[in-house]
């Protein structure tokens, strides 16, 4: 079978997609994959790093784009639909997978024929997620309050938030060593100082912004989650102070 999974722009949408072909290869080992994302997408890197062949297509948001620059995004979306008809053609995928983000609409609209899954990170998906459901066969969601964002609930399951397997080898102990915060209960300032620059080092997606925000206002917990996040968003954890105590998980 041949899989073809477009997706990128942010983490939230490349870590699922990464996480499906791990449990769709480890069941099915003679599975062809390719992975379609943005020019000078983020994603590549993550991509190539997991041995999963990668091809970029032309792709930029219309939403909320200002009008200097929406005709230059518009022909950016339609050299997009040309250049993944050209790999549709080449590759023939049996099924196509995405996870969300502008780079899949010219893709979908491409491969409109061809039977398509669609997981939505997110419990309210944005403009790209509802314009790529209207080509979903089927619509896999994280929690049911999704559900009423979308017309056709015969087509909703509900499957979670996929995990990458190796997630399950880490242990609270090792995590922090990791992130370097396994000192914190002899040196909490020191601790405090880590723990901004590695929220600086990993940034801030869009869907990770709520959980900077939640460990920022429940500091007294004694858990705090660190989400692999890209670097744009890291300003929004320096307005932050962070007031946490010594433990940390990884999630």
């Amino acid at each position: 079978m041949r899989l073809l999974i477009c997706a990128g722009g942010t983490g939230g949408g490349v870590y699922p997609a990464l996480a499906v072909h791990s449990a769709l290869t480890s069941q099915h080992p003679h599975l062809e994959t390719l992975w379609v994302g943005g020019e000078g997408g983020m994603e590549e890197e993550l991509v190539n790093r997991a041995g999963i062949s990668y091809r970029s297509i032309p792709a930029a948001g219309v939403h909320g784009v200002g009008l200097r620059a929406l005709p230059g995004n518009i022909a950016k979306l339609t050299r997009g639909v040309l250049a993944s008809r050209r790999i549709v053609h080449e590759f023939k995928p049996d099924v196509l997978f995405f996870t969300g983000g502008f780079v899949a609409a010219p893709m979908a609209v491409a491969g409109r024929n061809i039977p398509t899954v669609l997981y939505v990170p997110d419990i309210e998906p944005g403009l790209a997620l509802k314009f790529l459901s209207r080509f979903a066969d089927v619509v896999t969601v994280t929690a049911p309050d999704s559900n009423k964002y979308f017309p056709h609930p015969e087509r909703i399951v509900l499957s979670g938030y996929p995990l990458r397997s190796d997630l399950s080898n880490w242990s609270r102990e090792q995590a922090t060593q990791h992130f370097g915060l396994d000192s914190c209960k002899a040196h909490p300032a020191r601790h405090r100082r880590k723990q901004r620059r590695a929220l600086d080092q990993h940034g801030c997606a869009e869907t990770s912004r709520s959980i900077i925000r939640c460990g920022a206002d429940h500091s007294h917990h004694r858990h705090f989650g660190l989400a692999g996040c890209r670097k744009s968003g890291a300003g929004i954890t320096r307005r932050i102070k962070v007031s946490l105590s010594c433990t940390a998980v990884f999630a």
